[in-house]
């Protein structure tokens, strides 16, 4: 069965039917117009305690302390478009580099491992609609295609991979099943 046809209930709990939950999630974004946090059903919510976007953190706790203090917010509505502009693409730049890392030293992690002759991981089957199906693989929560075919793995199922190729530096890792478990 194709991922699209499943119903959240018919995956099994862990990684694939959380995968399948937070796919439907909405990136945040920054705006200066009162809006909803969908995912928490609030009709109004004010992002202040990201250790990744800790400068308009600080920018939304003083416009929230002055209001709470009955004065006037310190930034006009222009004065936050310009900061959000300026800031937005830094930020995007230092999650992108951060999710970098942490993928180079989680396959710098498998590399090792495969070198000692530990070569076996398990995964949980995330899609099957894609050409090849997505696995998490467990140990490390890397997601990775793996070359078998989407008709014989349906989402949730655990399978024995056999690491094949660990290139930390080119940002590469070719697996192959072993087994259904």
């Amino acid at each position: 069965e194709r991922d699209e046809e499943i119903d959240l209930e018919d995956i099994p709990q862990g990684a694939a039917r959380e995968y399948k939950m937070m796919a439907g999630l909405k990136p945040s974004l920054f705006t200066t117009e009162v809006s909803k946090h969908a995912t928490l059903g609030l009709n109004a919510y004010a992002q202040a305690s990201s250790p990744i976007r800790r400068y308009l953190d600080l920018i939304n706790q003083r416009q929230i302390l002055a209001v709470l203090r009955g004065k006037k917010p310190p930034y006009t509505v222009e004065d936050l478009q310009r900061i959000i502009l300026y800031t937005e693409p830094l930020l995007s730049q230092a999650l992108n580099a951060s999710r970098q890392s942490k993928r180079f030293w989680l396959l710098e992690y498998l590399r090792r491992r495969k070198k000692s002759g530990n070569d076996l991981i398990e995964g949980v089957v995330l899609r099957n609609d894609l050409r090849w199906p997505l696995v998490q693989l467990d140990e490390v929560f890397l997601k990775t295609p793996v070359r078998i075919e989407t008709s014989k793995v349906k989402v949730g199922d655990k399978i024995k991979l056999k690491l094949l190729s660990v290139e930390p530096r080119n940002d590469y890792l070719k697996v192959t099943t072993c087994v259904k478990i």
